[in-house]
């Protein structure tokens, strides 16, 4: 079996950090199962690009 993420459902600014297979193939996972398996280990990770500000302020009357 072919387990496919249509990435064009994903959020905008995704990016692919697991994969069954590997992330080469992203958004892709091949599975083989045997009469009567069941395999719950077919997963996918994402992690969002953005980042937070480099900044930290002291309120130094707080």
């Amino acid at each position: 079996y072919t387990v496919r993420v249509v990435s064009a459902t994903l959020p905008a600014g995704l990016a692919p950090t697991y994969d069954l297979d590997g992330i080469g193939t992203a958004h892709t996972a091949a599975a083989t199962l045997t009469g009567g398996q069941n395999r719950t280990d077919v997963d996918f990770g994402y992690r969002d690009t953005a980042s937070l500000g480099d900044r930290v302020w002291r309120d130094v009357n707080a």
